[in-house]
């Protein structure tokens, strides 16, 4: 996150890697191995705040399925979730008959969710 001084901070994006790693069920050691760097190296940018390299950001991002958006740019400036990307990011492999399908069962999901009246 940019800091008022345009400074960065990258505490917050460690604590959420470090946050996704868990929920994954992987130790740091499993994850650093994943992405090809040492344990320390890991635990210092996810208790520190320490910057990795924009490669290493990619694949961290990349092994745990999430958007760094957020956090680079900050929240007011997204305007699509992580689950709203990564739906779009599905439907560009699709055909548009395929498609179809989609749109007709998010109508009917949107049918559900509407009080009878």
């Amino acid at each position: 996150m940019v800091n008022d001084d345009n400074s960065f901070d990258f505490r917050r994006i460690g604590q959420e890697i470090k946050r996704k790693r868990k929920e994954l069920g992987m130790t740091r050691t499993q994850f650093a191995e994943k992405v090809d760097r040492g344990e320390k190296h890991m635990e210092n940018i996810e208790n520190y705040g320490k910057f990795p390299s924009v490669g290493l950001l990619f694949r961290i991002a990349k092994a745990l399925n999430i958007s760094l958006d957020q956090y680079i740019f900050g929240a007011d400036s997204i305007s699509k979730s992580t689950a709203r990307r990564q739906a779009d990011a599905a439907l560009d492999s699709l055909t548009d008959a395929e498609l179809a399908c989609i749109v007709q069962m998010a109508k009917e999901l949107r049918k559900l969710r509407e009080p009878e009246g």
